[in-house]
């Protein structure tokens, strides 16, 4: 499948314009089709671009309108229509709709063939298919390489692709829930073939993971930080691993990458681009030889609100972490909670009632958002 904005850059379709519906030339599409039927409304299949004259519809403009709003029920990828052949131009309703709807509508040059774009625009479907062939290939070899059993072999494998075995690479790891992930992983996926990037990858749970060739001296977040994604206030997190040679370090990269996040994440940070060496010294405080004593000495600073929530079925300690994460701003705080100020208020009084004086303030606060960030990783 290839994108209707990607369809358009084809030579042929040099003298075509959008006239309607600009905003879905992001929709895909898997096949195209001719319709000069009065009833073409019941053959239209989704992800197809129809090609028409709208020579059925030049005496009947409702009739046009009525198969526009087909293509928006059925998801098609767009219409492409001559006009100034038949029609001179679209109904207003027929606009209106496909604006409201992102629906693209392509005006044709008069003397466009339908053979000639036809076959351009399929042999562009099935060179993207072909290459996704062999991107899938790939991407069986990433997950072995980076979860498998026999990761020398992946490597190997992954060698006929280009990849030899002791090129710096470094992992990414994407995180975005909900329904935004996929939009957000082609977005991705998108910026790094403009760029020009050699990259794999692959999924494993909530995680998107891109191996991305990358030298050792390189700083990845520059590069990373231009990711903007247009659609919308979504929340996504980066992560960017070290650089290590692909068969030898390649899993230490992605543990760099998965543990940036699992740190970031338990410090609050909900959207951005994170490296491991900005949050190396966390990692390695809580891999340290003292752990256990660490994490005790954290637990019994914080018994006091952990017995209070235990007791009570409360949430005076996320109440904590939120509001020190929030620089302490009761209206931030608050909206993140989804709770009214006033309880946010309350929450803080029995919070400064339980703990010493002075804890919210200075140093203490200091402590205190350590032990609850670092208990929040052990969770």
């Amino acid at each position: 499948m290839i994108r209707v904005g990607e369809m358009l850059r084809l030579p042929l379709f040099a003298e075509a314009e959008v006239i309607a519906g600009a905003r879905g030339v992001d929709r895909y599409v898997c096949s195209v089709d001719v319709i000069e039927v009065p009833d073409a409304e019941n053959w239209i299949i989704p992800d197809c671009f129809l090609f028409t004259t709208a020579y059925a519809f030049k005496d009947v403009p409702e009739a046009l309108c009525r198969l526009i709003r087909a293509g928006v029920e059925r998801r098609v990828s767009g219409f492409g229509i001559k006009l100034g052949r038949f029609i001179d131009d679209l109904p207003p309703e027929a606009y209106r709709i496909a604006d409201e709807s992102a629906l693209p509508i392509v005006r044709l040059h008069r003397s466009t063939a339908y053979i000639p774009i036809i076959r351009e625009v399929m042999s562009a479907i099935f060179d993207r298919e072909a290459q996704m062939r062999s991107t899938s290939l790939r991407q069986d070899c990433l997950a072995r390489l980076l979860y498998g059993t026999e990761p020398e072999k992946a490597a190997e494998e992954l060698g006929s692709f280009g990849w030899e075995a002791h090129a710096p690479v470094r992992i990414v790891v994407l995180r975005a829930g909900g329904s935004a992930a996929s939009w957000i992983r082609s977005a991705l996926y998108e910026m790094f073939v403009s760029l020009g990037r050699d990259f794999l990858l692959t999924v494993r749970g909530e995680d998107i993971v891109f191996l991305l060739k990358s030298p050792p001296d390189e700083d990845p977040a520059p590069m990373l930080r231009r990711f903007r994604p247009d659609s919308g206030d979504m929340a996504f997190l980066i992560g960017a691993g070290e650089s290590h040679g692909l068969s030898c370090g390649v899993r230490r990269s992605l543990y760099e990458a998965r543990r940036t996040l699992d740190i970031v994440a338990a410090l609050g940070c909900r959207s951005g681009v994170f490296r491991f060496r900005d949050c190396g010294i966390l990692s390695c405080l809580d891999d340290h030889p003292a752990r256990e004593e660490f994490l005790a000495s954290l637990r019994s600073l914080l018994g006091p609100l952990s017995s209070f929530d235990r007791e009570h079925n409360a949430s005076l300690c996320e109440t904590l972490k939120v509001f020190l994460e929030c620089d302490r701003s009761c209206k931030e705080a608050a909206e993140i909670l989804h709770i009214h100020r006033n309880t946010l208020r309350y929450r803080l009084s029995k919070i400064e009632e339980l703990l010493p004086p002075g804890a919210l303030t200075g140093y203490e606060a200091f402590l205190y958002r350590i032990a609850l960030t670092f208990l929040a990783l052990n969770h």
